[in-house]
């Protein structure tokens, strides 16, 4: 009779703990609870997105606010937040969130250069009774690695930079692509994937190309270097007039 009276309230705080949660959230239709840790396969030079799905399990409306920090990883990563509104940096908010509604427009596109393991703590917020500061509800962990090491074999002598970034007119887009690929380019694509300029790229030399910004609106763009239709390397160029 004691061993069942043990298991009936351990059973009950499993269930009060799970329901203590401000927010259900789900990635790729598996929920996931707090302080658990995601992990996401990548290949060096193809961008990762992942959607997170939230849903508010309270019964009044959350203004919810979402940031991460990297905690390991190399210091210049890129990474591109979108929480309803896109975003260059690393906090956005606030979304209103009704009681039982599932939200679908969060998602962390990052954009690995290197081999490197990275780490980032993902926080979901509402503000705290001071104001400017703010009250963490649930947090968790997405870890990006790469399984087979794609820079290593094929990329050891990759380089990828633009100058001036932030671009107004001009920039250039300075590269050195390894000897042993035969067919590259350099790539340059808006936040929602479409191809803005592609630029024929010498392979086993340092060169460099210039690109007119001028015409092109305001934003976050994406240059790439492709070679053998590998995307060997991703980076973020802003564009500001």
């Amino acid at each position: 009779m004691m061993k069942k009276t043990y298991l009936v309230l351990a059973m009950l705080l499993t269930v009060l703990g799970a329901s203590a949660q401000s927010f259900k959230m789900t990635y790729q239709g598996e929920e996931f609870f707090s302080n658990d840790t995601l992990k996401i396969e990548v290949v060096p030079g193809e961008e990762a997105k992942a959607f997170f799905f939230l849903t508010n399990q309270t019964e009044s409306p959350i203004d919810t606010y979402v940031g991460y920090e990297q905690t390991m990883g190399d210091a210049n990563t890129e990474f591109l937040m979108c929480f309803g509104n896109c975003t260059e940096g690393n906090f956005a908010g606030p979304v209103t969130l009704n009681p039982s509604e599932e939200y679908t427009l969060f998602d962390i596109a990052y954009f690995p250069a290197t081999t490197n393991t990275v780490i980032i703590k993902v926080d979901i917020m509402k503000a705290a009774a001071t104001e400017g500061e703010y009250e963490t509800l649930e947090s968790f962990y997405v870890k990006y690695y790469d399984e087979v090491g794609l820079e290593q074999a094929k990329a050891t002598n990759l380089s990828l930079s633009a100058y001036p970034n932030p671009a107004v007119n001009n920039v250039k887009l300075s590269y050195a692509v390894p000897s042993n690929y035969s067919n590259a380019e350099i790539s340059v694509r808006n936040m929602v994937g479409k191809t803005v300029a592609t630029i024929p790229a010498k392979v086993g030399v340092k060169s460099a190309v210039n690109i007119n910004t001028s015409e092109l609106p305001n934003g976050v763009y994406f240059y790439s270097v492709v070679a053998d239709g590998i995307t060997l390397s991703t980076k973020k160029l802003v564009v500001r007039h």
